[in-house]
């Protein structure tokens, strides 16, 4: 069996709601079943799911840095909570 939407790519499966035929970039998984594009988005279950965006690398003198202030105000604000009031 072909995907519909890609002659000479094997399906991957049917939609539960029409049957259309459809290979894995074509069917999302919904409610434990699979369904093509238009029926998911007719049942609000949205498009396939892309990808993850590349993570962007963080300069590890910049995360030092943060930690360092991070640590300083904590130290500040916990000092003025515990010293008694003058």
């Amino acid at each position: 069996m072909e995907c519909r939407e890609h002659p000479g790519v094997e399906a991957a499966g049917g939609c539960a709601r029409c049957g259309k035929a459809g290979c894995r970039h074509c069917l999302t998984m919904a409610a434990g079943a699979l369904f093509c594009r238009s029926c998911a988005t007719l049942l609000g279950a949205g498009a396939p799911a892309r990808e993850p965006a590349p993570r962007v690398p963080v300069d590890p003198k910049k995360r030092m840095s943060a930690a360092w202030i991070g640590a300083v105000v904590f130290l500040i604000w916990g000092m003025a909570t515990v010293s008694p009031p003058p």
